[in-house]
């Protein structure tokens, strides 16, 4: 499947970007692979402390920072219930409960910048985007579609 060609005086350092690049691409498929393995069930709801210990794990988040970010994940989540479920009541255009969503989100991540290191901040924003696109781009019949 891969031909690697050993002619010219640079194929070792060709042949190390190239196994660089493998190797990261692997890496990154397998860190995907366990975000998405977080994602609940099909149809059912996700469970908010089998979630929280998975991002302390994933995280490394100290004793201190645990209850800050378990609080501001709660205040986000319970954000997030009560505008669905008052967007379901009057009946808001999908484009409008995606705003207020990305409101409450946006919020939640502005508390969560202090608390966390660099690296655990870009790794929860990855963690975040990786979620989001796996509940936008099920598999048709996979679970409540999204709606449009």
């Amino acid at each position: 499947m891969f031909q690697v060609f050993i002619n010219s005086q640079g194929s070792s350092r060709n042949m190390k970007k190239t196994f660089a690049t493998i190797c990261m691409l692997i890496a990154l498929t397998v860190g995907a692979e366990a975000v998405l393995a977080q994602a609940p069930p099909a149809g059912g709801p996700p469970d908010p402390q089998a979630r929280m210990a998975a991002l302390a794990k994933e995280l490394a988040l100290t004793d201190a920072q645990q209850p800050q970010f378990q609080r501001i994940l709660e205040e986000e989540r319970t954000g997030l219930m009560a505008s669905m479920q008052q967007e379901r009541e009057q009946n808001t255009a999908v484009q409008t409960a995606h705003q207020n969503h990305q409101r409450i989100e946006d919020a939640a991540m502005a508390k969560l910048k202090p608390i966390l290191s660099d690296d655990q901040y870009r790794k929860y924003q990855g963690i975040v985007e990786a979620e989001a696109y796996a509940r936008h781009h099920r598999a048709p019949g996979a679970s409540a579609p999204a709606a449009q």
